[in-house]
């Protein structure tokens, strides 16, 4: 039952390792250059792809270990993490 479950929330996304060292889970099409973000009055981390036009192009949404329950606001808040404004398409 226990793998069944793992197959069932994995199908479909690819586990990815951050610059920064931090483990995680999102869309099977999650890149080398992809973003993990905090967008503000979000639930979940989303994963966004940087354009050439300077816009951001949603992948999708992300599970990062260390960085869900409010740990990369508080990281945030203890200037580890820096805000950005952006357009996303």
């Amino acid at each position: 039952m226990f793998i069944r479950r793992i197959g069932w929330t994995c199908c479909g996304h690819s586990y990815f390792e951050t610059e920064k060292g931090y483990i995680g889970l999102g869309p099977f099409m999650v890149e080398p250059g992809d973003q993990v973000c905090v967008l503000f009055g979000g639930r979940v981390l989303y994963v966004l792809r940087p354009d050439q036009d300077g816009s951001c192009i949603y992948i999708g949404d992300a599970y990062v270990h260390g960085l869900m329950d409010g740990e990369a606001i508080e990281q945030w808040r203890e200037h580890k993490l820096k805000d950005q404004m952006f357009a996303i398409r």
